[in-house]
């Protein structure tokens, strides 16, 4: 009927064909510096690990260039981390 409320879910199937990123997500709270360094790391790597780019700082939409001494796009919050301990996964390239 008119003006009642579905709680059934709408589908867009145009939207989930053309999706980028999952619907799920699993939030995970950055309070530990190799942590942050880690993620730092791990995000940057993803164009390459793609194949896009041969070097994290070489892709437009990175922050990578400006935590190597360069300026990105956008103004940032450079966070400045000394790992101390922790395993960082880069991926095998080529």
């Amino acid at each position: 009927m008119l003006g009642e409320e579905s709680s059934a879910p709408v589908s867009y199937p145009y939207y989930s064909l053309h999706q980028l990123w999952q619907n799920d997500n699993h939030p995970i709270e950055l309070y530990i510096p190799d942590f942050v360094y880690q993620r730092l790391v791990y995000i940057h790597q993803n164009p390459v690990c793609a194949g896009w780019v041969e070097a994290a700082k070489h892709y437009r939409y990175s922050s990578s260039v400006d935590y190597t001494g360069g300026k990105g796009l956008l103004d940032i919050s450079v966070i400045d981390i000394a790992p101390t301990i922790g395993y960082v996964h880069v991926c095998d390239v080529g």
